[in-house]
């Protein structure tokens, strides 16, 4: 396309061409010089009329195509322009190329810095779980110091009620030892609470008592205003001597002792003392010890006792209350003495001695702790199991610390005690 094509063009939106100032343009000189720059500029937008700013389109265009049909023009401007656009590329292009490194780095670092953050934030998490785990397990120990705390102190005040009446009776007793001191001992003579704490003390079911360190003394004595005295001699006075008599008697030179019911008896500490190997059977614990000795603690209808071992077996007071149930024996019946004299009649040896006392009187009566046999009543038990009496002696209280041996049909109603030696089998 030459400049007549172009012009040809451009004579359609403008019948003639003009210049800037509204001037009629020449058909060789129809490019304003006013407007010839470079690079190509943008028109100005203030102070021209209207129609200004095509016309200097048209001038532009008519200009680029002059310096085109120019050759050397044309290559010089557009190396120029091409020179210019190629240093602009590089450079921004090397722009670029640092930013977008800059943008890489950027982006790596806050990888990294985002993976550290969000490890720390695990370790976090897992700190967090462990310190609630941890609060957790304060606050349970806590509680239980709470509530040990509360113990120790109901604990602490009953120490200190306990050390205050301690206090208390120490004083007392440091009293009462200052006047026996100065030799007032009927101080105690008007004293109530020390009389009943001797007499509580020396029951079967006081302070001893507790500890079974009880024993059926034959001798009782009791307070009179603060002064001891004997009250009363019992059927232990008779019982204990026979027993160990007949022993002696029998097998002089040494045997196997059982003695049934032992509890607060001493009888059986004394065969073992004397030589003899003996068992002690009681449904509650028998507290002395001695090399000779041996303990068995239970129902003597259970215990399992080897059968005729034993050449000598006691009975002190004992079979009267089989099958009563006041010592919680769980064996009930009135004829659970019959049944407990045939055991003693099975664990002796041929030959061997039953040693055993009994309450007596002259009629026979049951009542809610012992049976009291009648001298017919109780034979017959003996001999009904296969026993052969040697001895049957009967003693009574005269008085109350006297007793003397008697003849059975002399009982009447008083009470009694029987002393009987029997045989196992039949005299030939």
């Amino acid at each position: 396309m030459n400049t007549q094509d172009w012009e040809s063009v451009l004579r359609i939106t403008s019948e003639r061409p003009l210049d800037p100032t509204g001037a009629i343009a020449q058909p060789d000189d129809h490019i304003d010089r006013r407007w010839d720059v470079t690079p190509l500029g943008r028109p100005p937008q203030m102070g021209l009329p209207e129609g200004t700013r095509l016309r200097w389109v048209k001038n532009q265009i008519l200009r680029l195509i002059r310096i085109y049909n120019s050759q050397d023009g044309v290559n010089g401007w557009f190396y120029e322009r091409l020179s210019e656009h190629r240093e602009m590329f590089v450079r921004t292009f090397d722009e670029d190329k640092k930013l977008y490194e800059s943008l890489d780095c950027l982006r790596s670092e806050y990888e990294n810095s985002s993976s550290f953050h969000m490890q720390k934030i695990r370790n976090l998490e897992q700190a967090l779980d462990t310190s609630n785990t941890f609060i957790q397990g304060l606050r349970q120990l806590a509680a239980a110091n709470i509530i040990k705390g509360n113990q120790l102190d109901e604990s602490s005040q009953e120490l200190r009620r306990k050390y205050s009446e301690m206090d208390e009776r120490m004083s007392r007793l440091d009293k009462r030892l200052q006047e026996l001191d100065e030799g007032s001992p009927e101080i105690e003579a008007d004293n109530p609470d020390f009389i009943r704490g001797v007499e509580t003390t020396l029951r079967h079911d006081g302070l001893f008592g507790k500890y079974h360190l009880w024993f059926n003394n034959p001798l009782v004595f009791q307070l009179d205003h603060g002064t001891p005295r004997l009250a009363q001699v019992n059927e232990r006075i008779i019982e204990p001597v026979e027993a160990v008599a007949m022993l002696r008697r029998f097998f002089p030179d040494g045997g196997k002792v059982l003695d049934v019911g032992s509890a607060e008896s001493m009888v059986p500490f004394q065969y073992a003392t004397l030589g003899y190997k003996t068992t002690a059977l009681d449904m509650r614990p028998y507290p002395l010890q001695h090399p000779n000795l041996v303990a068995v603690s239970g129902d003597f209808f259970e215990v399992n006792l080897a059968g005729e071992s034993y050449d000598y077996v006691s009975c002190i007071s004992t079979v009267e209350h089989f099958g009563i149930g006041w010592y919680d024996d769980p064996h009930m019946g009135l004829d659970a003495d019959t049944h407990g004299l045939r055991k003693m009649l099975d664990v002796m040896k041929a030959g061997g001695i039953l040693f055993l006392t009994t309450p007596i009187a002259g009629t026979f009566s049951v009542n809610d702790l012992e049976r009291t046999y009648t001298p017919s009543i109780i034979r017959e038990r003996l001999e009904s199991v296969g026993f052969q009496i040697i001895a049957f002696d009967v003693y009574k209280r005269s008085e109350a610390r006297v007793w003397e041996k008697v003849d059975a049909s002399d009982l009447g109603d008083t009470r009694g005690v029987a002393v009987i030696t029997s045989r196992k089998g039949r005299l030939a």
